[in-house]
């Protein structure tokens, strides 16, 4: 049961070098439910230093259904629908 806003983000996203790749634990996610925003909320200069170190996921290429909403789903900054 739930009373609230509950949250399940399983886009694209990190794999496609959006914010969310480079949370770090203690950051601050807001979400405004009617603008459809998901943001990080850390100043541009520590994300751009956290964006020196590249990520690599190692999800690419899946099969089933988690293959085919890799191919299908944009990112949540690029508005998670369908491409």
């Amino acid at each position: 049961m739930n009373d609230g806003l509950v949250v399940g983000e399983a886009s694209p996203e990190a794999a496609a070098g959006g914010p969310l790749a480079y949370i770090e634990n203690g950051d601050v996610i807001s979400i405004d439910v009617r603008r459809k925003v998901v943001d990080l909320e850390v100043p541009e200069a520590v994300l751009a230093e956290r964006r020196r170190v590249p990520k690599t996921f190692g999800a690419q290429g899946q099969r089933g259904w988690l293959g085919v909403y890799q191919r299908v789903v944009t990112p949540v900054h690029e508005g998670a629908v369908l491409k």
